[in-house]
């Protein structure tokens, strides 16, 4: 895992682009795909001001569980029936 203060500082530079505090052309995707990566570092930072990953995870977990899906280990998501054999 990457050291907390190497976390921090792509935390800290990608919402430094998405704020403003740098103008850096780019598609709207592209832009996109860097909100969704700061959600995740709010995340793994615990950062109370942005919990839009967190509601996000638990949505689709709930979602997978309805479908009978639940993650059996670190490396595998399985059926309930299929993990029991």
């Amino acid at each position: 895992m990457k050291a907390e203060k190497e976390i921090q500082r792509a935390h800290d530079l990608l919402t430094g682009v998405l704020l403003g505090d740098a103008d850096v052309p780019m598609s709207d995707e592209a832009r996109r795909g860097l909100y969704f990566a700061a959600d995740v570092l709010c995340w793994v930072l615990e950062h109370d001001h942005n919990q839009q990953f967190s509601v996000n995870m638990s949505a689709l977990e709930a979602k997978l569980a309805r479908m009978g899906y639940g993650l059996i280990d670190s490396a595998q998501l399985q059926t309930r029936e299929s993990s029991a054999q």
